[in-house]
């Protein structure tokens, strides 16, 4: 990737070229190949778009949804997300984190994958048993990702600026107080359990999935120096040892029992 040069990410459009990186970062976990991620901005000489651009070992995909979109559930209409995200974290399962700003209200809004958590404004809950208003999503690096548990759910962890009720007879545009508090929202991604032999990341366990790490073992194996990415059972060493600790987590996935 260089400025200047084409995107040949799937999900760029034809003629499209690299023009500013904004951020970077990379899932963590074993047994599956790591994704890392790109922000940047993207477009023709006449036209741009901010875009997240994944990377799941040799497979890199777009995803650009600033311009979309999306009705808030609360009856107030629909938002439009602007600009480039302001805090974007990714899991092992490919799983996307991101903070966008949103119009009309010029709002903050948490995003996991397409569906939207919580944007600034909305009631929150507070520790005293209060409900608060969320007034921002704070700073830099202040949203976490986890990855999904065994029943799919992925849990988001945020750092907001809340505001609390105002006392008493206190009118709440007079009312300036703000409370850091730590959120956690778990949400459920999946409904099926996530299993190390799904390679290729498809929801399923099956012989694509096998297809998919020995092309991708092959290619461990001549690189030099390797990328370990198919170093399956995390011994430092990419040999046939890994072949057999997947086919093993292979059939283990297939029985039901990843």
């Amino acid at each position: 990737m260089a400025k200047g040069r084409s995107v040949s990410a799937l999900g760029a459009a034809s003629g499209e070229q690299w023009q500013r990186f904004l951020h970077v970062g990379a899932g963590e976990g074993t047994g599956m190949p790591p994704h890392w991620f790109v922000v940047a901005q993207i477009g023709t000489a006449s036209e741009s778009r901010h875009a997240i651009v994944m990377s799941n070992g040799s497979i890199n995909y777009i995803h650009s949804w600033e311009g979309l979109s999306y009705n808030n559930g609360d009856g107030t209409g629909a938002r439009t997300l602007q600009g480039a995200p302001k805090h974007v974290a990714v899991n092992q399962q490919g799983d996307i984190a991101a903070v966008w700003r949103v119009n009309p209200g010029n709002k903050e809004a948490l995003f996991l994958n397409e569906r939207r958590l919580v944007e600034t404004g909305d009631p929150v809950p507070m520790r005293n048993g209060q409900v608060g208003t969320l007034a921002s999503i704070l700073g830099v690096n202040t949203v976490a990702l986890s990855g999904r548990d065994p029943n799919g759910v992925a849990s988001v962890f945020f750092i907001g600026n809340v505001r609390p009720p105002p006392p008493p007879g206190m009118p709440p545009e007079y009312w300036y107080e703000r409370v850091q508090t730590l959120y956690r929202i778990d949400y459920a991604v999946s409904t099926g359990k996530v299993c190390s032999a799904d390679w290729n990341l498809d929801g399923q366990i099956n012989s694509s999935d096998i297809s998919a790490f020995l092309s991708a073992w092959l290619a461990d194996l001549s690189a030099d120096p390797p990328t370990f990415l198919t170093d399956f059972n995390n011994d430092g060493a990419v040999n046939s040892a890994d072949i057999s600790a997947f086919l093993t987590a292979w059939l283990a996935g297939v029985g039901g029992g990843c």
